[in-house]
């Protein structure tokens, strides 16, 4: 999915927008009928949670379209939003927008109830995303009632997807298509 930026042209609510917009459609197409799951990494792992999160009412009304399963990857949950960093002195990231996208979509304070089944998979040594997301988000949606996998490599770059094929972190897309089976997703 290609989403709009958070910027002056497109506010803060563009890219939770355009996910929203997205999903619908493709539910729509009839091509999701055993399901629909979402993929997020970085960014657009913080992007793929919030839609098992609660629209922001400041927002105005959003058609939510939750997805049916999740895969969250070194995704800054709610660590960039203000009053929650866990870096110390972090300074708001530019552009505004971008920032109140963050401080307004904290997926960790703010799921929906029954959330979807969520992989997810961190690096514990991560030098961009606090692991600590990875603590937040699994025990949310642990509370939530949701069913949650949580894998933590203690070495991997920030954005190991799938071209570390030399650290032990290569082994997570196995694990995550095995989870799937084992929800029943796959």
């Amino acid at each position: 999915m290609i989403h709009r930026f958070p910027d002056a042209s497109n506010g803060p609510s563009a890219p939770l927008d355009d996910a929203h917009a997205a999903m619908a459609l493709a539910r729509s197409s009839g091509f999701a009928r055993e399901g629909l799951g979402v993929v997020g990494l970085s960014s657009g792992g913080h992007l793929a949670a919030c839609l098992a999160a609660d629209y922001p009412a400041e927002w105005g009304k959003a058609d939510l379209q939750p997805p049916d399963i999740l895969v969250i990857g070194y995704a800054p949950i709610s660590t960039n939003a203000k009053g929650r960093t866990v870096v110390a002195d972090k300074p708001p990231l530019p552009p505004v927008e971008k920032q109140a996208l963050y401080d307004a979509l904290q997926p960790d304070a703010q799921l929906l109830s029954e959330p979807p089944p969520t992989f997810i998979v961190y690096a514990g040594n991560d030098p961009v995303v606090p692991v600590e997301n990875a603590h937040r988000l699994h025990r949310a949606l642990r509370d939530a009632g949701g069913s949650t996998e949580l894998h933590i490599f203690a070495d991997a770059p920030h954005g190991f997807a799938l071209d570390t094929t030399d650290m032990p972190v290569s082994i997570w897309p196995t694990l995550c298509e095995a989870w799937l089976r084992q929800v029943g997703f796959l």
